[in-house]
Order: C-alpha cells, then structure tokens, then sequence
C-alpha cells in the first residue's frame, strides 16, 4: 500500500529527511528495487545514488537487503494509524 501524497504526508517527511533527501524518497519506487532502476526512476546518477542511499540506510529511513543477485533497495514503511494503536 503506498502512503498517500498528502501535505499532511510532506510534513512530516520534512521532520524526517532534509529537503534533498525527502525528494529522492518521494521520487523511488515503492517497491524493493535495485539502485539500477533507482537510478533510472529518480533520473540520479549511481555514483551520486549510492551515497545518499547508504546515508539514508544508516538513519534506518530505507532499507537495503542482500539478494542472491546483489542489492535491493526500498523504504520503510512508516506505521499507519491504525496500527499504532494497537
């Protein structure tokens, strides 16, 4: 399910992320993706890719998972309401 692009949405990704780092998260692919295909989605640059993903994997904002074929990348899912209740 993907977060809805909301003000509300944006808000609170400017708490979380600079305003680079909320771009790039805004402009990936939901879904486990490779920093190939990152690249191509936000039109960024690996070399430039890489760096900004690990930063972002090292504040636990997106996830990197070794595959059998090299590395995935995705976000985190933040908690919806209703699971934050329970």
């Amino acid at each position: 399910m993907r977060t809805p692009q909301t003000e509300t949405f944006y808000k609170v990704l400017r708490v979380l992320y600079s305003a680079e780092d909320a771009e790039l998260v805004v402009r990936m692919p939901f879904a486990l993706s490779t920093i190939d295909r990152i690249a191509q989605v936000t039109g960024i640059d690996r070399a430039d890719l890489e760096p900004r993903l690990a930063a972002l994997c090292d504040k636990g904002l997106v996830v990197d998972v070794l595959l059998s074929d090299g590395y995935g990348t995705c976000q985190r899912r933040m908690p919806s309401a209703s699971s934050s209740s329970r």
